[in-house]
């Protein structure tokens, strides 16, 4: 049973640890530090930047906060007419779907790696330690079909959880004007980042301790 336990901890770290850092980062601050980018490309329709900021927040919230649906359905422009049609009314509730099953899915294996972490706690070290390992295999992939070609995956990614062709929209729809595709190159390097970070941490840890005990 220990050995089930150990293996429950190294098999569900790299999904704790990437989907976590990702569910982490979206944050309004990650919005604003991203706009306020010297070199982030600018509208090219008309939206100022405050006023682009402002519904890009409320963009980001329609997935994470209670009512942020409906606030996205009140945003509206200058003129009145409102900021998001049917068809991004429709792709937002689908993101928010997705984004509930991620952090539902993340709420019961982070209970499930503290139970077997609790039941196996002499080799919980060692378990962390080479789950962190399998994560950081498993971005050093991710990194390279980043670098290789980021936009195929992002395409791939959206056949994945989205539906036909429901997250495709005009270069003059308000997501697209809100969200131009460096966001998301700038997303996937941030959460490779904090997630390489904490993999790194848990290998590192269970490396000393191995190192200092001379198992």
């Amino acid at each position: 049973m220990r050995s089930i336990a150990k293996w429950i901890v190294i098999l569900t770290t790299p999904y704790l640890v990437i989907v976590g850092s990702a569910l982490l980062l979206m944050q309004p601050a990650t919005i604003r530090y991203e706009y306020s980018k010297p070199d982030f490309p600018p509208d090219r329709y008309g939206f100022t930047k405050s006023a682009r900021l402002r519904l890009a927040i409320i963009g980001l919230k329609s997935v994470t906060t209670p009512g942020g649906m409906q606030a996205l359905k009140d945003a509206r422009l200058p003129d009145g007419t409102p900021a998001f049609n049917q068809r991004e009314v429709s792709h937002q509730q689908d993101v928010r779907n997705l984004v509930a099953k991620l952090q539902a899915v993340w709420i019961a294996l982070a209970a499930l790696a503290l139970a077997a972490t609790a039941f196996s706690w002499k080799d919980a070290r060692t378990a962390w330690g080479y789950g962190g390992a399998l994560t950081l295999l498993l971005l050093a992939a991710l990194v390279g079909a980043t670098l290789l070609d980021f936009e195929s995956l992002f395409v791939d990614f959206h056949h994945v959880f989205f539906k036909g062709g429901s997250w495709i929209f005009p270069e003059t729809d308000t997501l697209i004007r809100l969200y131009p595709f460096r966001i998301w190159y700038d997303a996937a390097v941030a959460m490779g980042t904090v997630a390489g970070v904490v993999a790194l941490g848990l290998t590192a840890q269970w490396l000393i301790h191995t190192t200092r005990s001379g198992k």
